[in-house]
């Protein structure tokens, strides 16, 4: 490849860059269950990526404060992403005295070094939602609810705020 007006010395673009987010991932009951922090989450370690840098993409927990995404909604977020295996953690986070090192990730649909991509968020099943009835109760798999108000009181004891329709996130 010779070397144009518009490629570095290293190979790479000098215009602008971008991501490609594959279909069988986008459509998969993992994505399709994350909250709207876990999603820019995924976006900025995706949009940290770059081509090379699988399994040791940093993202710090003020990461995302610009996007209006606080440092606790983004450790919940990885949390979440981990727990659906859209990402992986490379290395733990330490911050000591000696060391001061930043947990790094993968974006678990990508290869890392020689390593194949895991692929685990294929196999995760998304927990069945409840769906309300005129009459203010719901039809469940889960067990019966009642409505207080606006929470919903489960049968185990739990409490839960119902999802509102037509609420989108902030982007």
């Amino acid at each position: 490849m010779s070397k144009g007006q518009g490629i570095k010395k290293d190979g790479r673009s000098k215009v602008d860059t971008y991501f490609k987010m594959f279909h069988y991932v986008y459509d998969t009951a993992a994505y399709a269950s994350l909250s709207c922090p876990a999603r820019t989450v995924l976006f900025e370690i995706f949009r940290r990526h770059n081509g090379k840098n699988n399994g040791s993409i940093v993202l710090p927990a003020r990461g995302c404060e610009h996007l209006g995404v606080s440092a606790s909604a983004v450790s919940r977020a990885i949390r979440e992403l981990v727990g659906r295996g859209l990402i992986t953690i490379e290395t733990r986070s330490a911050f000591t005295v000696k060391i001061r090192k930043a947990a790094e990730y993968a974006l678990a649909w990508l290869p890392v070094g020689n390593r194949p991509a895991m692929g685990g968020f294929r196999s995760y099943v998304a927990e069945p939602k409840i769906k309300h009835s005129a009459a203010g109760g719901t039809d469940s798999a889960t067990g019966g609810t009642r409505r207080a108000g606006n929470r919903l009181h489960s049968a185990a004891g739990g409490t839960e705020w119902p999802k509102m329709a037509g609420v989108q996130c902030r982007g």
